[in-house]
């Protein structure tokens, strides 16, 4: 190693030239080791990530309330099939039963109600005329003298609920002739009604 100044050669280790003085110059240069021809570069792909809205408190049905809301699915389209779809036989039964309960509820409207329609607008029409002349509505008149009916039964001894009881139905198209027993405050007798089917229904026949 020689001086940078005046040339003489400098012992290894030297801070100073020993001929005139002068600090030591060492020049290192430092090479580096890292070889970027091989370095590698690993791309990153970010992974889409699908946001569902969902609102606040709401959660999925259980398995369990999905087979109870079917099952009441289904229980209330086989009752609509059963009431809409019931023999013609069993609407005659449900007309007599209906003649009999508005009877002996004393509910004017209902009892209008079990006759065919003909029958329906003289016997509304006959009401409104006798509640005008007399000043008193037929129908609640008549529902307040069946309330009485079980203080009458009482004083006279006699049950005036009404009980009908089919016995036989002859059906042919769309009219029908029914055998019954009409019993009334202790006395039965045995009635035959014609039956007339009205669009889905059927209707005691007063027409003729």
């Amino acid at each position: 190693m020689f001086c940078s100044t005046c040339g003489s050669s400098i012992g290894s280790g030297a801070k100073f030239c020993a001929a005139c003085g002068s600090p030591s110059t060492v020049a290192t240069s430092v090479t580096s080791s890292y070889d970027t021809s091989r370095a590698t570069v690993t791309s990153y792909t970010p992974i889409p990530v699908r946001v569902v809205n969902q609102t606040p408190g709401a959660s999925k049905k259980s398995p369990a309330k999905k087979i109870i809301a079917a099952l009441l699915v289904v229980a209330v389209a086989v009752a609509a099939f059963l009431f809409f779809f019931r023999s013609d036989e069993q609407l005659i039964r449900a007309r007599f039963d209906t003649l009999a309960t508005a009877y002996n509820e004393g509910n004017v409207n209902k009892l209008v109600s079990c006759f065919d329609h003909r029958t329906q607008s003289e016997l509304k029409a006959v009401i409104r005329l006798t509640s005008s002349v007399l000043g008193v509505d037929i129908s609640d008149l008549y529902t307040v003298l069946v309330g009485l009916s079980p203080e009458i039964a009482a004083l006279t001894g006699e049950d005036a609920t009404v009980t009908i009881t089919v016995h036989a139905i002859r059906i042919s198209g769309r009219t029908a002739s029914v055998d019954t027993t009409f019993s009334v405050g202790g006395e039965s007798d045995d009635v035959t009604f014609s039956m007339v089917k009205e669009g889905l229904q059927w209707y005691i026949n007063l027409s003729g």
